[in-house]
């Protein structure tokens, strides 16, 4: 039938399992993996991270291994229906046990994709017996274990990434018009009233032109003036507050920003809720400053846009920027100093 022709012209699909004795090594060389497919490679690429879906697909508890293998095959359906569709899914979950791998590699070889199984330990050590490539990352660089895992996968027929990466695929940005628009990053807290429109404000007095930047709130209150606890703070650092109006966040808004930068970890989870097609680009202030804290410096804008969505971290809720709503002038002080910091390290970033 002619309407399945572009079905069976679709390349297959391929999921790349990592797993070893190191957790650490694991994602991180995962995390490297992932960034090299997604740019070299045509297929869609979605990492399959375990902290990002552990919340959509195992939203209750994980600490029983019952619990952990039950979650693993979730992850496993996802990763097989991403390569029934021609996709490739990188995922590295924590020490699976062998009867589990199997039947992940069974759901996505049934569902006509290829799966390679990657061992991330010592070489000398005792790895998964079924395991296709091997790398032992021990006392080396992530980029120079990368480089092993590709040149494996590339000799054993399953993906060639060799070769450079191709400079405009890095974190880059279709501009619409004659010209390029402003980058455009988005504020988020609960209400809209405290830590979100002293970014938003904060960040307009010392930003240039290239970027704009607006908040709201998850469960924002609608047309609010910025509270007395954090107008203060803005007054005493020369900004005035007095035009703003707070707002309710929408998932227009959040499809419309570059970036959306959160107060907290539970509001990055909200937004995910309801928008998980967004979680490369939606991450906290906490996060983003430590992330773009270790980037080199001469990175273009849309290249700090590209590595934050391949290597954020986790949202660890110890980066977050605590709630000054109600609470008394030190601890208004405390939010005020800590966003300044942060912006401080995004802000150049994502204006040079």
């Amino acid at each position: 039938m002619p309407a399945d022709l572009p079905h069976a012209r679709r390349p297959p699909g391929l999921v790349l399992f990592l797993t070893g004795p190191s957790s650490d090594d694991t994602a991180a060389l995962a995390r490297a993996l992932e960034a090299r497919v997604r740019r070299q490679d045509p297929r869609t690429t979605t990492g399959l991270d375990g902290d990002e879906v552990r919340q959509h697909l195992s939203p209750g508890p994980t600490d029983s291994d019952a619990d952990r293998e039950t979650h693993l095959r979730r992850l496993g359906w996802v990763a097989a229906e991403i390569a029934r569709h021609g996709g490739v899914a990188v995922l590295s979950p924590v020490a699976p046990l062998e009867a589990t791998r199997r039947q992940v590699r069974a759901l996505v070889e049934d569902a006509g994709g290829a799966f390679v199984l990657v061992h991330v330990g010592r070489t000398s050590s005792v790895g998964p017996a079924d395991a296709d490539v091997r790398v032992d990352p021990t006392d080396r660089t992530v980029d120079d274990a990368l480089a092993d895992v590709v040149e494996a996968l590339a000799a054993a027929g399953h993906v060639d990434l060799r070769g450079s990466v191709p400079a405009e695929r890095v974190g880059a940005r279709r501009e619409p018009g004659p010209g390029p628009r402003p980058l455009d990053v988005l504020f988020v807290c609960t209400a809209n009233i405290c830590r979100s429109p002293y970014m938003e404000l904060a960040a307009r007095q010392v930003a240039g032109p290239g970027v704009r930047f607006t908040s709201a709130g998850t469960h924002g209150w609608v047309d609010h003036a910025v509270s007395p606890e954090m107008a203060r703070p803005l007054a005493e650092r020369g900004v005035d507050p007095s035009g703003f109006r707070s707002r309710r966040l929408t998932r227009q808004m959040v499809e419309d920003a570059d970036l959306v930068l959160t107060a907290e970890a539970s509001h990055r989870s909200f937004i995910l809720d309801d928008s998980p097609a967004a979680f490369r680009k939606v991450v906290t202030l906490g996060q983003a400053g430590r992330a773009i804290g270790s980037l080199p410096g001469d990175l273009s804008p849309a290249e700090v846009l590209g590595a934050l969505a391949e290597h954020r971290g986790p949202a660890d809720p110890a980066l977050d920027v605590a709630d000054p709503y109600g609470r008394d002038a030190a601890a208004a002080d405390r939010a005020a100093e800590r966003i300044d910091a942060l912006l401080r390290v995004v802000l150049p970033a994502l204006t040079r």
